[in-house]
């Protein structure tokens, strides 16, 4: 497997990780001192963090993630991918859904054992940014308008 194959092959491991709700196994694909900067939060700072971060989504949603690269570059132990995500969403308890479209940018880093995995990971959206309250309320009908 050439370097760019296994870069983009972070993006299938964290695929198929979302696809069963293993948050753990998202985590893994990137470093221990990575940063995820997803919109309208804090960043969230360690492989532990993003684990964490994880896990109150899944344990309400089922997901399924897209992701289509557009861009790869490998330079010696560290890259940069550039793409476009969709993820769709249904609620466990209930029938509501949602999808949500937007852009990344991630930077990988081969770690210490010779894996690539990601860095920094940053993503937005091509929509307004739905906040936690109208998600949840939306999809779960914590919260009603």
């Amino acid at each position: 497997m050439t370097d760019r194959e296994a870069v983009a092959a972070i993006e299938d491991h964290i695929r198929a990780a979302y696809a069963v709700g293993d948050a753990d196994g998202v985590a893994a694909q990137y470093t221990d001192d990575a940063i995820l900067m997803g919109p309208g939060k804090p960043a969230v700072v360690g492989r532990k963090a993003i684990a964490d971060n994880f896990r109150p989504f899944f344990a309400a949603f089922r997901g399924e993630l897209a992701q289509e690269i557009e861009e790869i570059e490998v330079f010696g132990d560290q890259a940069y991918m550039r793409g476009r995500i969709r993820i769709q969403i249904t609620a466990k308890h209930g029938s509501a859904k949602g999808q949500f479209q937007g852009k990344y940018i991630a930077i990988a880093r081969r770690d210490t054992d010779g894996v690539w995995r990601f860095a920094r990971d940053i993503y937005n959206y091509d929509h307004p940014t739905p906040t936690r309250m109208s998600i949840l309320g939306w999809l779960v009908g914590l919260f009603r308008r």
